[in-house]
């Protein structure tokens, strides 16, 4: 899928395992109320509850971003890649987040989403039309207070 381009309904996954080997990224809140995405290389864990929100609300609040001002972004992964989706995604306000296990030896693992880059001013929940907030997972962690969200904090709400 290309960046920003509608998700195609029959190419919608259903199960984790429907992920496995491509790139998707999915949309959560934290506890506070900012909006943030996670990018899961294609292997990285996806919470059962964000396939129930559906292809028709993920394209809307795909809609509903590129309809917003760009803002600033800081990186803060320590990294040699080229970050440009997370930082587009951070311009819009979310806390972009990527599963950097994928690259690193098995004791190397944090287990869970390294934080890519970190908006300027962050997107907030009371800020998406009803519909929208009320189909993203809410996560237990907050976004801005570390630079990874463990796996374990992926659980439905």
């Amino acid at each position: 899928m290309d960046f920003w381009e509608p998700y195609i309904s029959d190419d919608w996954p259903q199960t984790q395992p429907d992920t496995e080997g491509r790139e998707f990224d999915w949309f959560c809140l934290d506890q506070a109320g900012h909006v943030g995405v996670f990018c899961s290389a294609g292997s990285g864990p996806v919470p059962e509850a964000v396939f129930q929100g559906g292809v028709e609300r993920y394209n809307e609040l795909l809609a509903f971003l590129s309809a917003r001002e760009q803002l600033g972004a800081e990186l803060v992964f320590n990294g040699r890649e080229n970050y440009q989706d997370w930082e587009r995604y951070a311009k819009y306000g979310l806390y972009a987040f990527d599963f950097q296990d994928v690259h690193r030896s098995s004791a190397k693992k944090r287990h869970g989403y390294d934080l890519i880059y970190r908006p300027k001013q962050p997107l907030m929940a009371s800020e998406l039309p009803e519909d929208l907030r009320a189909a993203l997972l809410v996560v237990g962690v907050v976004f801005g207070e570390g630079n990874l969200v463990p796996t374990e904090q992926l659980s439905s709400r």
